[in-house]
């Protein structure tokens, strides 16, 4: 039974095609398209041309599919000046030849991925020259064709035996992925950037294979290759270890010239030896594998033996290594090649360099192993050094001299022998066996530092074979002492003042014989010694002014002998200052817009108060320009901390300085700004209905796109759907609810109910007694004409009263209300409202939230709670405007409006403030003094919560 194929076929860009269950036929012509084949043996084809940029995906699902995609090339006529072209004369004419039109390729970009999925499924692409291509074969056996294509390439080929084959220069990549796959290589390019990558080629019997028999072909019919000749061993095709990859290089003409090292394939992370000719579809590819040499491993030390001592030195086993595991021969020579001495050499049975050297033979040997394979060899030096057994030196060294202070010893070298040779001597000298630094030379005089010591001498040199030897003389007796007066004297340092402290400066005091370890002092004063002065400070006194002072030192050295130093002063002493008394005291409340005052009547100072300055602080930095008794806060001391500094010169000629305490300026924080009154909203007018309804009482309920609905004469109830509706209602009293989307709702003639749903809606009464509701959104919800309730609902709505005396519900989040014309009542809830009042004797409530409250034209009263709901500003009250507390007050002992001033309110930087309880305030901006509300406050005994 023959199957029939279902014929599919594209009609548009950018269209999806897919195929049915059985074996499809699909084609298209048309740019982007996304090809579904489905299951069954289907035949797929795709064509672009190439003027037009286009992406092309086919799938081939189950079954044993044909998949192809193809590149029309189109050309463009374009003018050309033709071989003589005269600038003058375009057209040819008198002037010669002119133009012509030539062919041009256009070339746009094209991004083609094919997946065949499972099945053996072909897979052929031809002629992409701009864009990229990848193919993934999928399972079982497939055979993938590229020709003519210079895009990136990628290609899968999946599990199974697959081909793959190129024809022309083609940048791919190619994965082979399980079974043992064929590469086929039709032709060759000339750019190496272009040519096939394999990923993941299997080396060896059962791996994937190299086809070259269509370059063979070519080789043999055009390039000079022998019909029976090898292209491997005849050096037409190559193949080289690069790194970790092996790459196959053309040489078209076999002589290095023409097409020389042109690059055929890669095959990554490949070892060359590991190809065999079961790699090669002709057999013929072992040729193509060179021998490799032997390489350095790892690296041989340096050897080093005593002189007379046998040498076995086993040599690491990995000191040279070949890839292809030929058996190595190592010889032993001098590193210049020439043999080595004939008892030393390398046992290949112990690999190791074995030896005797002769006696007393000392030095270094540079030696070179050679590894060979037969063909190629490469080879390591290292040195064997024979080291000199050292003869120690005889005869010694002594001392010459007697051991006093100041006295020069010598060292006598005269009797020292080595026999290996003495070379330069050194000489250290010690002080009870501890090198003295510096003392380097032949001769050393003696110091102070070595009183009481023994002194040796140390002759170190090294000899003729490079032994270092040192030779130590017998000790001196010990050094004997010359007394050394004291030298820099002791000094005196601080201010020649009463009350001040001097202290006896010995930092310069030196004592050759050591300063010992305690002293006594004496101060005098002109001459004459201070009863119980005797400590290294002394603080000047009454008794003290007029007079020079001078400090005596007692000490006994360390070698015994006593020492005496005076230090002296030709300063007389002055008498001291008196310090201010008293102190600088700020005055005046600490809150922004308020004056502080220096007040320095406690100021005093026993030498007299000189002419005052100021300057003010802030968190002590200077305030510049602020040098007056008084200073004015403003909001850049909010929080900070003021000071006042006050100097003088008194009249003994001393500066003073007196600064205050510190006084922190309450935290002044900014009220908002009255944002701008919103414009009344333009009820717009709706176009042409979807729907009208007559003069029944009628219900209507739209779908799901945007509809537009009139209502008729009746008291009708329509509902809106899920699009962006436009209701109307009519001339009796309507029910309208939009629903989903943002809708636009009109509620006409009579007394209607409007409910505006999810979304953000537009919502008006119009005429009559309405009641209004938002809904979920952003809504703007407009009363219209009649007294009528508005809601916003939740979101940040925008609601408007208009004419007549309307309740206004603000919702839960931050809404702005404006109440229109007439007495209305608005009501903030929730949030962080702005309520403007505008005409009439409004009623306004904040709610919760910190509110911004203007009542507008007329008497209007503003509510609140005693426990308050926030930080409320009202922006306009007047003489005309009244506040009103709820709570209980009888109870809290503030029954009166004087009282309750005096406990809540005070005037504040821009305004009077009443703090409620809880932290709750309302702030009254502009007014300018507590007395401005008496006769404006109401206190409502009601345990009702008001929150304002």
């Amino acid at each position: 039974m023959v199957s029939s194929l279902t014929s599919i076929n594209g009609s548009d860009v950018n269209e999806t095609l897919n195929g049915s269950a059985g074996d499809d036929l699909i084609s298209t012509t048309y740019a982007n398209p996304t090809i579904y084949a489905g299951e069954g043996n289907d035949t797929v084809s795709a064509s672009v041309n190439s003027d037009t940029a286009s992406s092309i995906y086919i799938e081939g699902g189950d079954g044993n599919d044909q998949l192809s995609a193809t590149q029309i090339q189109v050309f463009t006529p374009v003018l050309m000046p033709m071989p003589g072209f005269d600038p003058l004369d375009p057209l040819g004419g008198v002037g010669g030849p002119g133009m012509m039109l030539v062919p041009k390729p256009a070339i746009t970009p094209s991004d083609v991925t094919i997946i065949g999925g499972a099945g053996e499924d072909t897979i052929a692409v031809k002629s992409f020259n701009y864009g990229t291509l990848s193919i993934e074969a999928g399972d079982d056996n497939d055979t993938v064709y590229i020709s003519g294509v210079t895009v990136d390439a990628s290609v899968d080929l999946g599990t199974g035996d697959d081909t793959v084959t190129l024809t022309g220069a083609t940048a791919t990549s190619i994965t082979s992925g399980a079974g043992s796959d064929t590469i086929v290589l039709d032709s060759w390019g000339l750019i190496p950037s272009q040519t096939p990558v394999v990923t993941d080629f299997t080396a060896g019997t059962g791996g994937d294979v190299l086809d070259f028999s269509h370059i063979i072909t070519y080789l043999q019919a055009d390039y000079g290759l022998a019909v029976d000749g090898n292209p491997y061993e005849d050096g037409f095709i190559t193949a080289e270890q690069d790194g970790a990859d092996v790459v196959f290089y053309l040489d078209a003409d076999a002589s290095g010239t023409g097409y020389s090292a042109t690059k055929l394939i890669t095959l990554q992370g490949v070892t060359l030896t590991k190809l065999t000719t079961a790699n090669f579809a002709d057999g013929l590819g072992n040729y193509a594998v060179a021998n490799a040499a032997p390489e350095v491993g790892t690296e041989i030390k340096d050897i080093e033996v005593a002189e007379d001592t046998a040498i076995n030195v086993t040599l690491d086993k990995g000191i040279f290594t070949d890839a292809d595991n030929d058996p190595l021969t190592l010889k032993l020579t001098l590193e210049d090649g020439t043999a080595a001495p004939a008892w030393l050499s390398y046992s290949a049975a112990t690999h190791a360099i074995v030896g005797t050297p002769p006696a007393n033979f000392t030095g270094t040997l540079s030696l070179k192993l050679t590894a060979s394979d037969a063909a190629e060899s490469a080879s390591q030096t290292f040195d064997l050094t024979v080291t000199n057994v050292n003869d120690t030196p005889t005869g010694g060294v002594t001392i010459r001299g007697t051991a006093i202070e100041d006295g020069t010893l010598t060292a006598d070298v005269s009797a020292l022998k080595d026999a290996d040779g003495l070379g330069t001597l050194s000489y250290s000298w010690l002080r009870d066996g501890v090198a003295i630094s510096g003392a380097t030379a032949a001769t050393y005089t003696l110091g102070d530092a070595d009183v009481g010591a023994a002194i040796k001498v140390q002759v170190t040199y090294t000899d003729g074979h490079g032994a270092r030897e040192a030779v130590t003389s017998a000790a001196t007796s010990t050094v004997t002492n010359v007394n050394d007066a004291p030298t820099g004297g002791i000094s005196i340092n601080g201010t020649f003042k009463e009350n001040a402290t001097l202290t006896m400066d010995m930092s310069v005091l030196k004592d050759a014989d050591g300063l010992g370890k305690s002293y006594t002092l004496q101060w005098f004063a002109n001459d004459v010694a201070i009863s119980g002065a005797t400590a290294a400070a002394y603080t000047l006194t009454r008794q003290d002014v007029g007079k020079t002072l001078s400090v005596k030192m007692i000490y006994m050295d360390q070698h015994g002998t006593l020492e005496t130093v005076v230090g002296t002063s030709t300063e007389v002493v002055i008498s001291a200052n008196h310090a201010p008394e008293g102190e600088v005291v700020i005055t005046g409340t600490a809150s922004v817009g308020n004056v502080l005052t220096a007040d320095t009547t406690d100021l005093s100072d026993a030498d007299g108060l000189g002419t005052l300055s100021y300057v003010w602080l802030r968190n002590d930095q200077v305030i510049e320009g602020e040098k007056g008794a008084t200073f004015t806060l403003t909001e850049s001391d909010s929080a900070a901390e003021i000071k006042v500094q006050v100097s003088y010169v008194d009249d003994q000629g001393t500066s003073e300085t007196v600064t205050s305490a510190a006084t922190e300026v309450e935290l002044y924080t900014p009220k908002p700004p009255l944002p701008e009154e919103p414009t009344d909203p333009v009820v717009p007018q709706p176009s042409s209905p979807t729907f009208s309804l007559t003069f029944g009482a009628d219900t209507l309920r739209s779908g799901a796109g945007n509809d537009s609905v009139f209502a008729g004469a009746g008291s009708d109830t329509v509902f809106g759907g899920f699009g962006n509706d436009t209701i109307r209602g009519g001339l009796g009293n309507d029910l309208v609810q939009g629903n989903r989307g943002g809708d636009l709702l009109y509620g006409g003639h009579g007394g209607d109910t409007l409910l505006a749903g999810q979304g953000d809606d537009k919502v008006f009464g119009g005429l009559g007694n309405d009641t209004v509701l938002g809904g979920f959104g952003d809504d703007t919800v407009r009363g219209g004409t009649g007294n009528d309730f508005v809601s916003g609902g939740a979101g940040l709505d925008t609601i408007w009263g208009g004419g007549g005396a309307d309740t206004i519900n603000g919702g839960r989040h931050a809404d702005i209300m404006h109440g229109g014309d007439d007495a209305d009542m608005m009501f903030g809830n929730l949030g962080d409202d702005t309520i403007y009042g505008a005409d009439g004797a409004d009623t306004i409530v904040g709610g919760g939230g910190n509110d911004l409250l203007a009542g507008g034209e007329g008497a209007d009263t503003f509510l609140f709670s005693r426990l308050g709901a926030g930080e409320d500003t009202v922006f306009d009250f007047t003489a005309d405007d009244t506040l009103v507390f709820s709570g209980t007050w009888q109870t809290s002992g503030y029954v009166s409006e004087a009282a309750f001033l005096e406990r809540y309110a005070h005037e504040a930087y821009g305004g009077v403030i009443i703090e409620l309880e809880r932290g709750n305030s309302v702030f009254l901006s502009g007014l300018s003094s507590v007395s401005d509300l008496a006769g404006h406050v109401l206190l409502s005994e009601s345990s009702d919560d008001i929150f304002g």
